[in-house]
């Protein structure tokens, strides 16, 4: 379990965000496997700085758009091979369910994201 919370300390925007995300390490003899599910808080700030279009920024295909505090939903797995003493492999993949706050910004696509990523890490 692993709980955070980050609040802009330069003074940029101002926002802030929260949230929690559960773990579950699991052994296969082979690998690790740990899937997790969290959620996160992100205030109105936030939103705005990252997905917010100003009035002045507004275009014909990218209208403004003001957001405000919102939920993002997450849900993944990691695999981690060892395949040395010093060298894993990790695949991982997730999806995120972006809050309609965010969602309806003309500079996201979907509320619906994935991401999968494939590394290897060496260490000493």
């Amino acid at each position: 379990m692993s709980a955070k919370f980050q609040h802009d300390v330069t003074g940029v925007y101002n926002g802030y965000q929260a949230g929690v995300t559960y773990y579950h390490p699991m052994n296969l003899g082979f690998a690790d496997f740990v899937p997790f599910v969290g959620a996160s808080y992100l205030g109105s700030d936030y939103v705005n700085y990252y997905t917010g279009v100003l009035t002045s920024e507004a275009t014909t295909k990218r209208p403004a758009h003001k957001g405000s505090s919102t939920f993002v939903y997450k849900a993944g797995y990691s695999l981690v091979v060892p395949l040395s003493e010093h060298l894993d492999l990790t695949q991982s993949t997730g999806y995120s369910r972006l809050g309609s706050s965010i969602a309806d910004s003309p500079l996201i696509e979907s509320k619906n994201q994935w991401v999968s990523s494939l590394g290897l890490t060496y260490s000493f």
